[in-house]
């Protein structure tokens, strides 16, 4: 009964069942092991490593369910107790019966969350030689490369992604986005316009579509054409209304486009909706830039006052209050 709830995620009630059988028989093995998968899947991590100990204490060695250590790894991993996770996981490798491409993929994640990325890419390396389903993992690679700067490379695998899967939005979207940090703009371009090519397809996902919109609104807005550059974030929002960076976004090239009245309205709208203080403080500091432009000097002032106040190191509300007040 406990495990068939734990399948239903239902852990409280598998628990108290396995809580109350355990009165019965203290030292039976696999009460450990069910409790443990019930305090994991509430993520009270070190309740779960204590019974996973216990199981492996009472458990005869010809029994011992060797997918428990990659659960160990998997919670020190989330503690960020990473070399314990790669302890258990190296464990692993004496057992015959678990696939070599499981042990390399969950040490190359693990070393990944601990930023060792030269580890990561090795094990990735092994997992892709032996693995049948190579595009997530070239993929995967693909965003080792981005977090090391090599973006040249992070590009080449997800080039390949898309010559098996040329549909892939995902894989167009990071090269783009790769294009686009390296100041590329015209070729970030083609690959965001590749996303759109595909948004009527069965798997096109509306998040990216929309992302994809927002990117050609920065290029657009990077060269200064904000009538485009407003299309674009109008469009994106059409695809993800939710998005408060798409919004914000699109208040500010109102203002630099001169539509103040478009601008103050999305910007107060954003102030009784987004609660987050960074993004409160982008807010105040566009309200004290369109104040600002209009020629309201002490209004501004107060605006990105209040930026200041919920983020003191927002570097573009210091850079516009001080050529105000100079």
């Amino acid at each position: 009964l406990a495990m068939s709830e734990i399948a239903l995620k239902k852990y409280r009630s598998a628990l108290s069942h396995i809580k109350r059988y355990m009165t019965f028989k203290k030292k039976y093995f696999k009460n450990y092991r069910i409790a443990a998968d019930a305090y994991f899947g509430l993520s009270e991590y070190k309740r779960a490593l204590l019974n996973y100990n216990i199981y492996f204490k009472l458990v005869p060695q010809d029994k011992i369910d060797i997918q428990i250590f990659f659960r160990i790894a998997n919670i020190y991993d989330r503690l960020g107790q990473y070399d314990k996770a790669i302890r258990y996981l190296n464990k692993c490798k004496k057992y015959r019966n678990i696939p070599k491409q499981d042990i390399f993929f969950n040490l190359a994640v693990v070393y990944d969350h601990k930023t060792d990325y030269e580890n990561a890419l090795y094990y990735l390396q092994k997992t892709l030689k032996i693995s049948a389903k190579k595009e997530k993992l070239r993929a995967y690679i693909g965003d080792i490369y981005l977090k090391m700067n090599r973006f040249s490379e992070a590009i080449e695998f997800y080039k390949r992604v898309l010559k098996y899967s040329p549909e892939s939005q995902i894989a167009a979207y990071k090269i783009a986005n790769a294009y686009f940090t390296q100041g590329l703009l015209n070729k970030s371009r083609v690959y965001f316009n590749k996303i759109l090519s595909f948004k009527k397809h069965p798997k096109s996902k509306k998040k990216i579509i929309a992302l994809a919109y927002m990117r050609l609104g920065d290029i657009d807005s990077i060269e200064q054409n904000f009538i485009k550059a407003i299309s674009f974030y109008q469009k994106a929002l059409k695809y993800n209304n939710k998005n408060t960076d798409i919004k914000i976004r699109l208040s500010r090239s109102y203002i630099l486009g001169r539509y103040y009245n478009k601008g103050e309205n999305l910007l107060r709208k954003l102030l009784v909706t987004v609660t987050y203080n960074k993004k409160r403080s982008e807010i105040y500091y566009l309200m004290g830039l369109l104040m600002h432009r209009q020629g309201y000097r002490s209004r501004s002032i107060e605006y990105l006052k209040k930026s200041l106040e919920l983020n003191p190191s927002n570097e573009a509300t210091h850079t516009l209050l001080s050529n105000i007040t100079q």
